[in-house]
This record gives structure tokens, sequence and C-alpha cells, in this order.
């Protein structure tokens, strides 16, 4: 052989392609051979394969083409099992086809074996009911033969579902079912041949236990169903895994639809009443809340309700149990005025920050509500700080960080709506304009510190005793304003009068470096006829806080209503 054959065969053996003289096989071999190209045409066959090639020259065996063709494309070797029908007579054949390298390129090397008498030997085998019993007998298949009535008569050695034979024989397998009222193929009594059927039926301890079950009838020479016969294999494993991997996928699932439903929520405020709603659907509950807050007297609450009014005693009593949630790290269920109630903890870096909880009338929390509701806790704990955090950033938008009183912007904000409103209900309103008189010595005389403690001082006694629903603000510096709704002029006066005997207290900041400390405010009544902007409002009650300064200071004054306002301009 030269070196350039030997090169042409090390790259035929590399690419997967056998390196011999194909033709000089099929004449040596014993049996019917022959060679293909890659397209599916024979190139050469011996005589024993007169039969293959007459059978291919009738287009008779298309799948078998098909084949040689892959072989010759892939370059792996396949096992093919024909039947060849010749005259009366059926062939059986079985052809391994090599993919080789031809004179022209690649190629197939088919060479057949005939098993004709081996197939037959097997079908009677399997047709010899005594043969068959020896030989299941012996297998690790649970295998069994029915009678006529419908009960078991041969069952293998082993036995099945934890039963010995001679517990199953005489036994109805029907009486074993999982659901009494199957009505589908079952192959114990089954009058056509079956294929890997499912039956559940109950094992001897009592649990469900799955059947793959494969049959053929029995019938005499009359054509009368005498019983049935088949094999059967325990899948139970396998399908609690493959439900355990479908619950999984499902929780998985609706627990995205909950967080998906807190994501798509633009405002805040709305993230938990969506999560509320979803998880109500998703756990089949009657009712679900969502408690932010430690524990105890902390909480608030989201609620939703599916069915109606909202029992709001459950949340309260739920908020008790929330400590033992959250030292347990796992799902509760608790009875509540005859609700069951599933519940878990939310937390965020280890710390409870509130709880999810769902009631329904109907008993038995499953494992899949108990593994979905601790998934939506976990979700939550992040979601109510990320609430947390923007409502505290709200808060610092609005709030003075030195007193805790709105801000200027915060307060002018809230002012025009509740203008809106008084007017719409024809009521009046107060704004006064508080400054601190002297301060700015404070500041020079006594240090910046000290000034912020009188700021803090004034801050205290406008809140001290005002009512729900006034507004009070430090508009900048030593400016302070408030907001009296609903107010007319003597109350205004008397209100102003108690703050002025108030700020007495203010002296005690002053020292002897520094002149008396005290307010003097200007009184800016609304009308509710008038058209008055927020802007013309604050600029009346600003000029009459100034009037005060100009003149005595420590004492107050009303500024003139937007009529006289107008007239005098006029």
């Amino acid at each position: 052989m030269t070196a350039l054959r030997k090169e042409e065969e090390g790259a035929a053996i590399g690419s997967g392609r056998l390196g011999f003289e194909p033709k000089a096989v099929i004449g040596a071999f014993p049996g019917a051979a022959a060679l293909f190209d890659a397209t599916g045409v024979i190139v050469a066959a011996n005589p024993d394969a007169a039969l293959l090639v007459n059978a291919l020259q009738r287009d008779a065996l298309p799948g078998f083409v098909d084949s040689v063709r892959l072989v010759g494309s892939e370059a792996k070797p396949r096992v093919e099992r024909i039947d060849i029908v010749d005259g009366d007579d059926e062939k059986a054949l079985d052809v391994t086809l090599l993919p080789v390298q031809g004179e022209h390129g690649p190629a197939v090397l088919a060479l057949s074996r005939e098993s004709t008498l081996e197939r037959n030997f097997i079908s009677a085998l399997v047709a010899s009911r005594q043969l068959f019993k020896d030989l299941v007998s012996c297998s690790a298949d649970f295998a069994w033969e029915t009678q006529s009535d419908g009960t078991l008569g041969f069952v293998s050695a082993r036995g099945a579902l934890g039963y010995s034979p001679r517990q199953l024989q005489g036994r109805a397998p029907r009486t074993m079912l999982r659901d009494p009222g199957y009505e589908g193929a079952f192959p114990f009594e089954w009058r056509e041949p079956l294929e890997d059927i499912e039956i559940w039926l109950y094992d001897s301890a009592g649990d469900p236990a799955c059947l793959l079950t494969s049959s053929v009838p029995i019938f005499d020479d009359e054509g009368v169903w005498q019983g049935a016969r088949g094999v059967c294999r325990d899948v139970t494993e396998a399908r609690k895994r493959d439900a355990t991997l479908e619950h999984a996928r499902n929780r998985e699932r609706l627990l995205g639809e909950i967080v998906d439903s807190i994501r798509n929520q633009v405002e805040p405020g709305k993230m938990l009443r969506a999560a509320a709603a979803s998880a109500t659907t998703a756990l089949g509950a009657d009712h679900c809340w969502i408690l932010r807050g430690g524990g105890g007297a902390g909480f608030s609450g989201i609620t939703h309700s599916a069915m109606g009014e909202f029992p709001s005693r459950l949340p309260e009593v739920f908020a008790r149990n929330v400590a033992a949630m959250a030292e347990q790290h796992r799902p509760i269920e608790i009875e509540i005025d005859g609700y069951h109630v599933l519940g878990a903890a939310a937390r965020y870096r280890g710390k409870t920050n509130g709880a999810i909880g769902v009631a329904r009338r109907t008993p038995v929390w499953d494992a899949d509500a108990r593994a979905l509701i601790q998934g939506v806790a976990d979700h939550l704990g992040i979601a109510i700080e990320q609430i947390e955090s923007h409502e505290k950033l709200e808060r610092l938008a609005r709030v003075d960080e030195l007193t805790g009183l709105l801000n200027r912007r915060a307060f002018f904000h809230d002012i025009e709506r509740r203008m809106e409103v008084l007017r719409r209900r024809e009521r009046g309103a107060a704004l006064l304009y508080v400054d601190l008189d002297n301060f700015k010595q404070v500041n020079d005389a006594l240090g910046h510190e000290r000034g912020d403690e009188v700021l803090a001082a004034l801050a205290h006694m406008l809140t001290r005793g005002s009512r729900i629903g006034d507004l009070i603000a430090r508009m900048g510096g030593d400016e302070f304003a408030m907001w009296l709704e609903e107010t007319d002029a003597a109350a205004a006066e008397a209100k102003v009068r108690s703050l002025l005997a108030d700020s007495q207290d203010l002296k005690r900041f002053s020292g002897a470096a520094v002149p008396e400390l005290g307010i003097s405010v200007g009184i800016a009544l609304t009308q509710p006829q008038s058209n008055e902007s927020l802007k013309d409002l604050i600029a009346r009650a600003d000029g009459a806080m100034y009037q005060v300064k100009r003149a005595t200071k420590g004492g107050y004054a009303f500024a003139p209503s937007p009529s006289d306002t107008n007239e005098g301009a006029s």
C-alpha cells in the first residue's frame, strides 16, 4: 500500500469513515452485502443481496433508503431491521450500515443478516401462555394475567405494590383504583391491546401508586374474551418528581404574577394594594391583608377582600402573631373567627418590617400555598422598604429639617388646595404670618447654635395647642406661618393673643447682650366670595406683619380685605 493510500485511509478514519476496500468486503461477506453511494444509489452488490436489490428497485423500502442517506451524510453506523416480502414468504433482515470511503467519495456499506427464524421463534415464545409465565416470572416488572371474571389469576413472583402474589391472586384490580369512578381504558379488563397506560392504584399501605401498564386481551377460539395479560412498571416516584416540579413551576408563575403586579405600579402607595389583590387570587383566598411596621400597635394595614366586606378583626388578631412568624422563619396557620388564616412575616436585611396574611372559610392550606406565601413575603420585605424609603424622601422634601414643620413649598402646595375647597364650601380661613423680633442679634451675639434653639422653641410653641387641620410651616429664616382652617376674625385674634402670651417664654434666650425676643404677627382673612390668589393672600399677611414690625413690634395687625386693597389701588 502506497504512502498516499495510507494517508487517504487515515483521513477517512479521522472523518468517521472506515478505510478499507468495500468491494473486497462485499465479495467475501457470507451473506447479503451491498455498497451504496451517499445518495442511496446501489454501486455494487453480491449475489446474496438480490432480494434486497429487487426490493429497492421496486421502491418497496423508502425508509431504508433514507437511513442509507443519513449514514452517508453523518458518517455514523446504523442498524436497520427490515421486512421483505418474497412471493408468499416474508423475510426479516438485520442490516448494518457502515460509512466507508468509496472510489468516488463517501459511501455506505450494507451488511445483512437474515433474522426470520429468530423472530418467528420469539413470536412463538410470546404466544405460548406457559412460556410467557415462565419468562415473566423472572422479570423485575410486575407481570400479571386476569381471568374472565376480571380477577387476577397469575402474578409474577415478586408481587407488586407491597402485596405478595398470593395476596393479589383472586383480587379484582378495579377494587384497588384510587379513583373508583374511573371510566378510561383499564388494561386488566380491556378488549384491545394497550401500551403504556398510566393507572393509579392504592398500594398495600394505602398510598397512591402509579403503574405504567401494557396489555393484550386473551380470546378463545370462538372469539370470547377470557381475560388479559400484561406487564406493569411502578413509576410512582417519577410521577411524584414530575408533580413536584410542576408545582414548583406553578408557584414560580404565580409568584411572578404577584411580583409583576407590584413592579407595574408607578405610585408606591398602590404597590401593596396590588400585591394583596394578586395574592388573594393566586392563593384562592377570601381575604388578604398586608401589614407594615415592626409589630404590635406599630402596624399599618393594606387590605383586600374577594368576598364582600372585610372582617376588620382579622388583621388585629393576626398582628399579635407576627412575632411568632418572625421567630419561626416560616408561615404559620391559625384560626380566627371561623377563618383559616395563613401568614408569613416580611423581612428586609434580617429585620421584620411587615407581614402578609390570607384567610378563607375552607380548611387546609397545602404545601404549595405555604411555599407561595413565603415567597410573596420575601418580596414584600423589599417592596415595603422601598415604599418607606420613598415616603421618607417625600417627607424630607416637605419638612424643614431643623423644626420638623412643613417647609415653604409644601405649605403653599397644601394651602392652595385648601383654598379651593373652602371657596366651594363658602367657608373662611386665616393666614398668620409670624416673625421673630430681635432674632438677628441672637445669632450675632450668642451664635447660630443658640439661634437654632430659639427657632425650635418657637416651632414648639406654634404647634402646641394647634387644632387638627391647622397647618404650620417655617417659611425661611425666622419667619413662620400658620393656616387656621374655617376661622373668622374673632377666633384668629384670640389665637394670636394666646401666641403673644406664650412668646414671653422666648425672653429666656435673650441674655444681657440681646434685646428681648418676641414675635410680630400679621393676619390675613380669606373671603369665600373672593377669587384672591394664594400669592396675594400671602402678600397681605406679610404686609400686615411688617406693619407691626415698623411700629412697636411684639403685637399683631389685620391685613386689609381683598376688596379694601383693590379700592386703595384704584
